[in-house]
């Protein structure tokens, strides 16, 4: 009997890694690891892998790397396993897994302005947030702890204290890159820089494997700080739409401290009633509570009161780690697209029939989120990093999240018809929301860059080795 293609090229992988002192494990998918490796946030996009690998160092990467080659398999890598298609894992290949081993994190230098800290890529944000808690310094970071710290960096990284200190791809001092050839180097502004300017924003999985970086960690302009969420029914009018009046209005003259942002969330319902969706202002004062931060939002709460308010003083961190701890898609079915929006495209009108099309949705976990911009975002030009969106005031992201796969259809076309009211409307989309589906999505996720991009990718990685349905092509 002939041995199956599948089989040869797990023997010939697990042969060629033990062969060459690979330290770290090698998962074949009758391991409770490797199904562990695999359950990523996103039930939807779960690939099945030939093998798992879970490398202890910086060799073992470049083990998998050239095994991969060698095999003549597919590659990819999971941090945290949040790539809402699945991108992190290589359907028939070898996935690398770093969140095993790979995730040490600690402060290696601290000033009057910032710290640094190294951080590998497999740490997720609550592991770097913890690692951060006792110092006076804030890691600009994911809004939600379980994200993996690789892909959130390497594609730019909104963060809640982004308006205050730049997306967290601007925050990278340096990291380590294992490259197609197996060789690691460095990459920053002195070392090459081009791979350096590259990763920045230009994403996970094009032009190697990061094992580590040093991020810089500012200190906040307050250690306590006033945050939490203001919330209101979802479509009580008009109320909603006052509040997108309101937001409208005062974000041209919203301070770089001051992050105020609109959102339709799942909100923990009394006693055991199941989540409420409801309509809310997040709000994070990068201030002094008492002489900054509610002279703001004061006037706000007694114009338009609240249902709940739970703003509060606190510390930035411990905010993030017991507030923020799951991602809306965890254990169902996810589809999302996101999308760039200029001063100017977003108004009330719109903003009344995203609250419709919300109404609508055919599931009750489905919601519409976003980001805001301004602030310290807007001060870099759109080559300043592979990231090009720097004039964003709003990016949208539109999420449809099932129970049951037979929901799949009805969910994904809910999500493309709240993209096609936005989309007249739209410079672009923000690439660590990627969406399969998305057309032209080179200019959509990198703009003015993405010639550039590839250029680098030609030198970089000439045999486009590192590739997958969305990567930057040679």
């Amino acid at each position: 009997a002939k041995t199956h293609p599948a089989a040869i090229s797990s023997n010939c992988l697990d042969r060629y890694l033990r062969a060459n002192g690979f330290d770290g494990s090698i998962d074949f998918p009758n391991s409770s690891s490797y199904s562990q490796a695999i359950d990523i946030d996103n039930r939807r996009a779960i690939q099945y892998p030939l093998l798992v690998v879970a490398p202890m160092s910086e060799a073992d990467i470049s083990l998998s790397v050239l095994a991969a080659q060698v095999c003549n398999t597919s590659f990819s890598v999971l941090s945290g396993g949040h790539s809402a298609n699945g991108y992190c894992l290589a359907r028939g290949g070898l996935t690398v897994d770093l969140s095993r081993y790979i995730k040490s994190v600690y402060m290696v230098s601290q000033g009057e302005r910032d710290a640094e800290f190294y951080v590998e890529a497999g740490a997720l944000w609550e592991d770097i947030y913890k690692a951060a808690y006792e110092s006076r310094y804030v890691p600009i970071g994911g809004g939600c702890p379980t994200v993996g710290a690789g892909g959130f960096l390497l594609g730019g990284g909104w963060s809640f204290l982004s308006r205050s200190y730049g997306l967290a791809c601007d925050n990278i001092v340096s990291m380590r890159v294992v490259l197609s050839n197996g060789s690691a180097v460095t990459a920053s502004a002195e070392q090459n820089p081009e791979l350096f300017w590259g990763s920045k924003g230009g994403g996970g999985g094009n032009f190697g494997v990061v094992s580590s970086f040093i991020i810089k960690a500012p200190k906040p302009r307050s250690q306590v700080m006033w945050i939490g969420e203001l919330c209101w029914p979802p479509f009580d009018q008009p109320t909603v739409e006052q509040l997108w009046v309101w937001w409208l209005d005062y974000w041209p003259r919203m301070p770089t401290w001051m992050d105020i942002v609109p959102v339709w969330l799942l909100m923990e319902g009394q006693s055991n009633e199941e989540e409420q969706r409801m309509f809310c202002f997040t709000v994070v004062c990068n201030g002094d509570p008492e002489s900054e931060c509610q002279p703001i939002i004061d006037p706000l709460v007694a114009r338009y009161p609240p249902e709940t308010n739970s703003v509060a003083a606190t510390g930035f961190i411990p905010w993030q780690l017991a507030n923020v701890d799951v991602t809306d898609a965890q254990g169902g079915y996810l589809y999302l697209t996101s999308g760039i929006l200029l001063p100017g495209a977003m108004t009330s009108s719109l903003a009344a029939r995203l609250t419709s099309a919300l109404q609508h949705a055919p599931s009750k976990r489905n919601l519409i989120l976003f980001h805001v911009g301004g602030g310290r975002i807007a001060e870099f030009p759109p080559n300043a990093t592979a990231f090009p969106h720097r004039d964003v005031q709003l990016l949208i992201q539109i999420k449809g999240i099932w129970e049951n796969p037979d929901e799949e259809a009805e969910n994904v076309a809910w999500v493309k018809h709240v993209r096609s009211i936005i989309e007249p409307y739209l410079s672009g989309s923000y690439l660590n929301y990627i969406d399969g589906l998305l057309e032209d999505w080179q200019q959509a996720y990198y703009g003015v860059n993405y010639d550039r991009l590839v250029t680098l990718k030609r030198d970089i990685d000439p045999s486009n080795f590192f590739s997958f349905q969305q990567s930057i092509d040679t």
